[in-house]
């Protein structure tokens, strides 16, 4: 626990039940005066109920929907002044409310104001969903009151009860769009002051706090996975920065296991490659010579930017690709990995050094991380050319899938390049580009991503990451045929 807050406090943590008893007061105003102008309208029809006058009842009453309708319409304004007002104000108080627990002083961020116009904008289709099926509901009985002949007594009756139900909803959508605000922006100061970890505070009003929040009191999470607060209509639960004892030091140990463990995969996947250097001497010397300044680096396996989850994806994929495809091929394992900053692309392979662009592995390990997937392209064979993805990587939803035909695109690349190389004149001129190039001539089908018509390499290269991924029905014919005489 953080701290151990009073009674009194737990009743208002964050100092906003002002905000919402004045957002309330209004809310009350504006149901007054509709209420009694809805109830004068209903009134001139329903003055007299005999069964003479039913006739001019029913007619009166034809005309009641549409003066309803526009008089509940026109409250609409009156709903949004509430909102204009004090959606901004418990933002202000959320913020303050946080520079609090953090020891700072409050000032608006303008990056913060399109969260805010959204939090109003929620707010005010909220209030127009109720609108409208307060108007529906008011004319119904309205409707069902002609119907049966009802008393004027009966129908104030049954208008007030809906009034009442409305003007609740009403008071659970401001107060618990006010505590939204409150607490959305809480939430990102603390994340533009750095905290990692929240606490959980639950509101208590009463001896008996309610059943879903009481539960979570003095719960710690990761601020990304918090429950989202308010939790509930009407909840006024709040999130403080969390304090736990001994947390320094459990973050130190678990770094150390993390550069232990990058250590430990740096040292595997870099022995296969120095291995082959007894199995490929000529291709090795010649490889040096060509990029001496990449051989040997890793750089990939030191980065502190990707997660361990995402490193280790990489290492698995790469042995897999080393034992089941290269070894029995006989070509050389890969004599580094590193990544670079690139515009417009996202990896390239050359002289045995796989190169991956940062910032698509720091989103792909950020989507690993938070559980997302984007929506994969769904073209296939016969749909207009122009619909195709860019590359192969966006027939897959997952980032796990993503990165894998990444690197089997690059290996692709590989194959072509030191598939049956033997000898330094091999390597300048590789005897598989032959057959790809005509390969590529004999396809007349549309390849299967845009990047695949740039020439013969990347058309090889993105209908092999698809051949490896499983989609064969997007792989070219000619293209098929040649994996399959290769055997890769």
């Amino acid at each position: 626990m953080r701290f151990e807050l009073s009674r009194e406090t737990r009743k208002d943590p964050t100092h906003s039940l002002w905000i919402i008893k004045e957002a309330e007061a209004e809310i009350n105003k504006i149901f007054e005066k509709l209420e009694s102008e809805i109830l004068k309208t209903v009134k001139i029809v329903f003055r007299n109920k005999t069964s003479e006058t039913f006739q001019n009842i029913h007619s009166g009453a034809l005309k009641l929907a549409p003066a309803i309708t526009s008089k509940i319409k026109a409250s609409d304004k009156d709903f949004k002044k509430v909102t204009a007002t004090a959606i901004p104000t418990a933002s202000r108080a959320g913020g303050e409310f946080a520079e609090i627990q953090l020891g700072g002083t409050y000032e608006e961020r303008a990056d913060h104001w399109e969260t805010l116009q959204l939090l109003i904008q929620n707010s005010d289709t909220e209030f127009s969903g109720m609108g409208a099926d307060l108007s529906n509901k008011i004319n119904q009985l309205v409707a069902d009151g002609v119907l049966n002949e009802s008393s004027f007594g009966d129908m104030q009756d049954a208008l007030i009860k809906q009034f009442g139900i409305s003007r609740n909803r009403a008071i659970t959508i401001i107060q618990t769009e006010i505590m939204n605000a409150v607490n959305e922006a809480a939430k990102f100061r603390y994340k533009v002051r750095g905290v990692k970890d929240v606490e959980w505070v639950t509101v208590s009003d009463d001896p008996w706090p309610c059943k879903t929040c009481a539960p979570l009191d003095g719960q710690i999470f990761p601020i990304d996975d918090a429950p989202n607060c308010p939790i509930h209509p009407r909840c006024r639960c709040t999130i403080v920065p969390a304090i736990v004892k001994g947390k320094k030091k459990k973050r130190e140990s678990r770094e150390k296991k993390k550069r232990e463990s990058r250590e430990d995969l740096k040292k595997k996947i870099s022995d296969l490659g120095k291995k082959d250097e007894h199995r490929y001497p000529n291709l090795i010397r010649f490889w040096n010579a060509r990029n001496h300044s990449q051989i040997g680096r890793w750089d990939m396996f030191d980065s502190k930017d990707l997660s361990d989850e995402f490193v280790q994806l990489i290492a698995d994929t790469l042995l897999e690709i080393k034992n089941g495809l290269l070894d029995p091929l006989d070509i050389p394992f890969l004599r580094g990995m590193i990544q670079e900053y690139r515009d417009g692309i996202h990896g390239s392979m050359g002289d045995g050094i796989l190169s991956l662009t940062e910032d698509y592995l720091k989103k792909l390990d950020l989507e690993l991380l938070n559980g997302e997937e984007i929506i994969p392209s769904n073209w296939k064979r016969g749909d207009p050319e122009e619909d195709r993805p860019f590359n192969s990587g966006e027939y897959f939803a997952s980032p796990e899938d993503r990165a894998k035909a990444l690197i089997y695109h690059e290996m692709g690349h590989h194959i072509h390049q030191l598939y049956d190389v033997r000898e330094d004149i091999d390597y300048l001129s590789p005897p598989l580009e032959d057959r790809i190039k005509d390969a590529r001539d004999k396809d007349h089908t549309v390849p299967a991503t845009k990047y695949g018509e740039k020439n013969a390499k990347e058309w090889f290269a993105d209908n092999y990451a698809l051949y490896k991924m499983g989609r064969d029905d997007l792989v070219s014919p000619e293209a098929n045929t040649l994996f399959e005489e290769l055997g890769i």
